[in-house]
């Protein structure tokens, strides 16, 4: 053996130290259960360098299918043997010299290979006619820094200019001499800290609470996550690796002049068939878990609810019909979870107005935070259910009764023949009793001056029988400011 120390690692073989890069992918096999007897032959051999080697016990040893069957034969090994008992140990071997390699000519050999190139103008050859392939080509010995890549270096040091000789190389050499990185890939290195980065943004896309988003706000807070901005993708590439991340799941609403709009579209079927089956948890049942969540989440994302209208009292008081305002998939989860109706309908609502808090109202959060504010009228029990998720908030509470203050068809009577409307009002000034003088007005100005004004409507059928109206949803109208309230139904004073 050569008394030259060698540096063992993954990506040469140990046995011949040739690098594997030099060989045949097929040929190269991972040790297991052969190890002790590649120590034996190294014992055998006098190979204490890969004796010293294996006693390491390295956690993953590859070696040459070819090298570890000749290595490991006994026959060879006795052959061997054999034909050293038979050498006179006097015999120096005769060295190689510099002459006895074959001739290179630039012109007809390629000189990335050596090999000799055809005379015909085959396709497959290539004239180097600018002096960007010599540097190129030495960037890239730089870079592979293999066996391959230190005899092409040496080859084009021996020559003053590469275009000057005239040479040529074939353009298979080219391709696989770029092509093959360091790393055994094609095409450019991954840079793990962007990769890192768009997988925290797609844990965070898959559990936030917005429906809507734009590719820059994507973009935002992705730079959000990580301190350093050059971990983050640009928004170009960041929609390439958003659609090959959800493929026909995503969807782009592009509207020339203004931003790229983000819709999911059936999740439920990305998270069945991709989540499950890619995704490698040790705890089966946290994996079940979350993937029913986001199920679910998405299930609830994708339903249709109606927002231009607030939700009716037949909305709320029918169990059956505010059972059915929830998902379908959100009722079977909740009948195998809770046994009353009632816990259940409210529970369900709670959930599907966490969700979509902006795109959804719920009836009984609607309901809920519409008769506490009736009964106590204290801003801070609203809020504070709002907070825990259980009614809507105060500015909504508000807005529905300036929606129904705008609203004029919102418990009208029906006019005469149908009914009889009887209006009685009565005129309560402001030094009464029972009138309080801090109340603000409705208009912020002026003193307090109320007339409180009912209706009694009879129907005119004469059949006795009480005729129940439908109900008319109440609009969701835009929210004005109080003066232009006080100035909305007022009756006219008739001389």
């Amino acid at each position: 053996m050569a008394s030259t120390s060698y540096t063992f690692d993954e990506t040469s073989c140990p046995i011949c130290r040739v690098p594997f890069r030099e060989s045949l992918d097929s040929d190269i096999a991972e040790v297991s259960k052969g190890f002790d007897r590649i120590f034996e032959y190294s014992e055998k051999r006098n190979d204490h360098e890969l004796t010293q080697y294996l006693r390491l016990k390295p956690s993953v040893l590859k070696v040459h299918n070819s090298c570890r069957r000749n290595y490991t034969s006994k026959r060879l090994f006795d052959q061997k043997c054999t034909k050293s008992s038979d050498v006179d140990d006097t015999v120096v071997p005769q060295k190689s010299l510099r002459s006895s390699a074959p001739t290179f000519d630039w012109k007809i050999n390629c000189f990335l290979c050596g090999k000799f190139c055809a005379d015909d103008k085959s396709k497959n050859i290539r004239n180097v006619m600018t002096l960007d392939v010599q540097r190129s080509v030495l960037d890239q010995c730089k870079v592979r820094a293999d066996a391959w890549g230190l005899e092409v270096l040496s080859r084009i040091n021996a020559c003053d200019c590469v275009r000057a000789e005239d040479a040529v190389y074939h353009k298979n050499c080219h391709r696989d001499f770029f092509g093959m990185s360091v790393y055994g890939t094609r095409g450019r290195p991954v840079d793990s800290l962007k990769s890192e980065t768009f997988k925290k943004l797609c844990e965070w896309l898959e559990v936030n609470d917005c429906e809507l988003l734009t590719l820059q706000d994507v973009v935002d807070k992705a730079q959000a996550l990580v301190p350093n901005n050059d971990a983050v993708y640009t928004e170009q590439w960041l929609k390439k690796k958003l659609v090959e991340q959800y493929g026909d799941h995503i969807q782009f609403n592009e509207v020339r002049g203004r931003r790229n709009v983000i819709c999911w579209k059936r999740m439920g079927a990305y998270i069945i068939n991709q989540k499950w089956h890619d995704d490698n948890k040790e705890d089966l049942t946290e994996h079940i878990i979350v993937t029913a969540a986001k199920l679910l989440k998405a299930t609830i994302r994708e339903a249709q609810y109606e927002t231009a209208s607030y939700p009716t009292c037949e909305d709320i008081r029918d169990p059956q019909h505010a059972k059915q305002w929830m998902p379908s998939l959100l009722q079977v989860f909740l009948d195998h979870l809770i046994s009353p109706e009632a816990k259940k309908v409210a529970v369900g609502h709670t959930i599907v107005q966490a969700v979509r808090p902006k795109t959804a109202i719920a009836p009984i959060p609607f309901a809920l935070g519409v008769s506490v504010d009736h009964v106590s009228a204290s801003r801070y029990l609203i809020d504070l259910l709002y907070r825990l998720g259980q009614s809507v908030s105060y500015d909504e509470v508000c807005r529905f009764k300036q929606s129904v203050t705008q609203c004029s068809s919102v418990d009208s009577p029906q006019a005469f023949p149908e009914c009889f409307t009887q209006y009685v009002a009565d005129n309560v000034d402001h030094v009464a009793d029972n009138v309080d003088h801090d109340v603000c007005t409705l208009d912020g100005s002026g003193t307090l001056h109320a007339m409180g004004i009912i209706s009694i409507t009879d129907t005119c059928a004469g059949d006795g029988q009480q005729h129940d109206h439908a109900e008319v949803p109440v609009p969701r109208l835009k929210v004005l400011k109080s003066g232009a309230i006080a100035k909305l139904n007022r009756i006219p004073q008739v001389q």
